[in-house]
């Protein structure tokens, strides 16, 4: 460079000059985890059981009815108690209906290019009626996996980056690798939350904490 050029070249530019650098990293795609149960969906348990049981069962997963000790008052063993879900988990699983605002969120997220992976702790034996009520309501995704109480190997298999769960045990486990979107409709008491992980009591505003 001709030294009478130096000056010109090496004098920094004014502050009202600066620019946003020519080249950015795009955002990352979104690959997202997408739980059944208590997520997605509430499903018809407590419905069918109580009238095959002949008694009234409270609304809520069965996992809270055995923290409880609930099936215990009520007389029926947990062995027994499972044993009946399975008989009935085709009609449990068919008559299952949507959370509000759930499966339209799915749909944004999926035409704004998102890979959905559906990641479930149902038995295998539960596939097609999981894939006969995902086509019923329209639900798009990629990936359907079953019996997957440790999701974390499923979300590393996959390359997942985000996943929206209701359990708090999973979703912690999640946030080792991945945002998560905590469905709680009761803020849970005493309970502090990996950083990683939002809490919002429903789908209001899932969509665009993930693509904000």
């Amino acid at each position: 460079m001709p030294s009478s050029l130096a000056p010109i070249y090496n004098k920094p530019l004014p502050s009202s000059q600066v620019q946003m650098p020519l080249f950015t990293l795009p955002p990352a795609p979104i690959r997202l985890l997408l739980d059944l149960d208590g997520t997605l969906l509430y499903n018809a348990c407590s419905l069918v059981l109580s009238r095959v049981l002949g008694t009234p069962l409270p609304d809520g997963p069965p996992s809270t009815w055995l923290k409880s000790n609930f099936l215990a008052t009520i007389g029926i063993s947990i062995h027994d108690f499972w044993a009946t879900f399975a008989a009935h988990q085709d009609e449990i699983y068919s008559k299952a209906i949507p959370q509000p605002g759930a499966i339209d969120c799915v749909q944004r997220l999926k035409a704004a290019g998102a890979y959905i992976a559906v990641v479930t702790a149902r038995r295998a034996s539960a596939k097609e009626v999981t894939r006969h009520w995902l086509q019923q309501w329209q639900v798009p995704y990629d990936a359907l996996e079953m019996e997957q109480d440790n999701k974390l190997p499923a979300a590393q298999r996959y390359s997942l980056n985000w996943a929206i769960e209701d359990d708090k045990l999973v979703a912690t486990s999640l946030a080792r690798v991945m945002r998560v979107i905590l469905i709680s409709p009761i803020t849970p008491k005493r309970h502090s939350f990996h950083a990683r992980i939002k809490l919002v009591a429903g789908w209001h505003d899932v969509y665009r904490l993930i693509t904000e």
